[in-house]
């Protein structure tokens, strides 16, 4: 497979779908069909919290080892870099679905788009799939033919890994409160928040949506407490007939000890296969020596990870 290194500049066609930036990485350093304003089968890429155009060094590489008939975009939403604390997952999908109505409005009939999330990006990719769609609030959702999840992990756990669990509950009460005085709106201290976000604002809303001390969190969708109701509302309700692949990676430094992620994945690929999604055989399996972002990891580790993303393309060309 290609070197994982970031080239110094890009050759990639840069698509403007207000207020969404989206990046369409070549297939090689010199490939001019980059330049086409018809792009084949899509993989719209989605990053994670302060995630920003390029930080994320898989998916350069990622693009140049997919099939000859599909692209990968990179999107930068609204909520990119520090711009996460003060929105939601609902105003994600709203934009996603800009996304993909744009570029289904560029494709041949019959081409497929792709959502792919990295880390809390994978949030985003369920709301997808499964939320329910918001009377007025926004524009159809358009469907897409399968989603892959890479770093699906819980913010909840992870906040609770990284902070003692005094702070973590003390930050919950201060958002709390907030919001029964009516300003979940408004931004959380900054002493409160800074220990593991630094200089971000953070609303009360968000901050409870992620931390989600109820387990009812519109971010909570990958803890391993969550109830068999919960999963019912997530993974139980994919769109029928959409297909998934998981990449969970057994060295995500942000996944507590305790956490048994094969256990995970089996419950959430029932709760998916009952639904009518077509789940990927591999979703199954760890993704082996893999971290959070895949940055700096061993060639061999990128490499299974380009494999099951374009053995799972070619399984989804069958079926769709």
């Amino acid at each position: 497979m290609t070197s994982t290194t970031i080239p110094s500049s890009h050759l990639t066609t840069f698509h403007h779908i207000p207020p969404i930036s989206a990046f369409q990485l070549p297939r090689t350093s010199s490939d001019p069909t980059v330049l086409s304003s018809r792009p084949p089968n899509v993989i719209l890429w989605v990053g994670g919290l302060s995630d920003t155009f390029g930080n994320v060094s898989y998916p350069f590489t990622l693009a140049q080892c997919l099939p000859p008939s599909w692209t990968l975009v990179h999107l930068v939403l609204s909520s990119s870099g520090n711009s996460w604390g003060t929105t939601d997952l609902d105003a994600d999908v709203r934009e996603i679905a800009k996304a993909v109505a744009y570029f289904r409005s560029l494709q041949e009939a019959g081409s497929k788009i792709v959502l792919m999330g990295h880390s809390t990006g994978c949030q985003d990719a369920m709301h997808y799939v499964s939320s329910p769609l918001q009377t007025g609030a926004e524009l159809d959702r358009p469907r897409v033919a399968g989603i892959i999840l890479q770093a699906p992990i819980s913010d909840r756990e992870a906040l609770l890994h990284a902070l003692d669990k005094s702070t973590y509950d003390h930050a919950n009460d201060i958002a709390q409160k907030m919001v029964r005085d009516g300003k979940e709106s408004d931004c959380m201290p900054n002493e409160i928040t800074g220990a593991v976000f630094g200089q971000c604002a953070i609303t009360a809303k968000r901050w409870l949506s992620l931390a989600s001390p109820d387990q009812k969190g519109d971010d909570d969708y990958f803890s391993s407490d969550l109830p068999d109701e919960r999963l019912q509302a997530t993974f139980g309700s994919i769109s029928r007939d959409t297909h998934l692949l998981l990449l969970y990676g057994a060295a995500d430094e942000h996944v507590p000890e305790y956490v048994k992620p094969v256990e995970m994945l089996e419950r959430w690929t029932t709760f998916a296969s009952k639904a009518g999604a077509k789940v990927h055989p591999e979703s199954r399996a760890l993704l082996r020596g893999a971290s959070h972002n895949l940055n700096g990891d061993p060639q061999p580790v990128l490499d299974e990870l380009y494999r099951r993303v374009t053995a799972f393309l070619a399984d989804l060309a069958k079926h769709v």
